[in-house]
């Protein structure tokens, strides 16, 4: 069971709704990535250290968004699971 004091994990975020603490983190270390090349990008060429080259900005923007998505997606696949409306729901088993 769960305690009543217990700190909840996870949280509601603004458009995504209800997401879990790897999600959030996901989307924390995503919005890092993001961050720090777009910091790399602002830099002079002699100052930057490793970074995607800013004419592939949309590479970086596409795989920190398909990784945001696909753990959000995950999220939700779950909490169908978990709240019996996953594969195993309806066979009987407990």
């Amino acid at each position: 069971g769960s305690r009543a004091g217990a700190p909840q994990l996870g949280g509601v975020l603004p458009l995504i709704g209800r997401v879990s603490e790897p999600t959030r983190l996901v989307i924390g270390v995503a919005g890092l990535v993001l961050g720090y090349h777009l910091g790399m990008w602002g830099l002079p060429e002699t100052w930057r250290g490793m970074h995607v080259p800013a004419a592939d900005w949309y590479w970086v923007v596409g795989v920190a968004a398909l990784v945001v998505v696909a753990s959000v997606v995950l999220d939700r696949m779950g909490n169908g699971r978990a709240e019996g409306g996953g594969d195993d729901a309806g066979n009987g088993r407990s």
